[in-house]
């Protein structure tokens, strides 16, 4: 089950990495804080990944 949760969560970061529309996970962060702790550090692992660190 929480993997499955975690797959969503990657899904749903790299969406919004695609369409650099990091502002709707602080907007997430209001209705479910750990959801978007979860979204930031997906993306912010892509955003590393890419830079190739």
């Amino acid at each position: 089950m929480e993997w499955e949760k975690a797959q969503v969560l990657r899904s749903i970061a790299k969406e919004l990495m695609k369409n650099n529309v990091t502002h709707l996970v602080d907007e997430l962060a209001k209705y479910d804080h750990k959801v978007a702790q979860v979204l930031h550090a997906e993306i912010r692992d892509a955003e590393l990944r890419d830079k190739g660190l």
